[in-house]
């Protein structure tokens, strides 16, 4: 039943690619500046939150978090 509710999770957050394993769903967003990505990230978050509220779901913030990865060769 839950991958009816999925199905088209791809098509509602337009800059993210979204990978699912069963019950969780993870976001990945990359660009090489920092201020772009947070407005990338917020953008994303803003049309995930429409989808959920759209299919009825909810978000657990219990579960939810962030990681940011960068490579050793960028300078900020």
């Amino acid at each position: 039943m839950l991958l009816i509710y999925v199905n088209d999770i791809h098509s509602a957050v337009s800059s993210a690619t979204v990978k699912l394993f069963d019950d969780d769903t993870n976001l990945f967003f990359h660009c090489k500046h920092p201020e772009e990505l947070y407005t990338i990230a917020n953008t994303s978050m803003v049309q995930l939150s429409a989808w959920i509220t759209v299919n009825k779901l909810h978000l657990n913030l219990d579960k939810t978090c962030y990681s940011i990865v960068r490579s050793s060769q960028l300078r900020l």
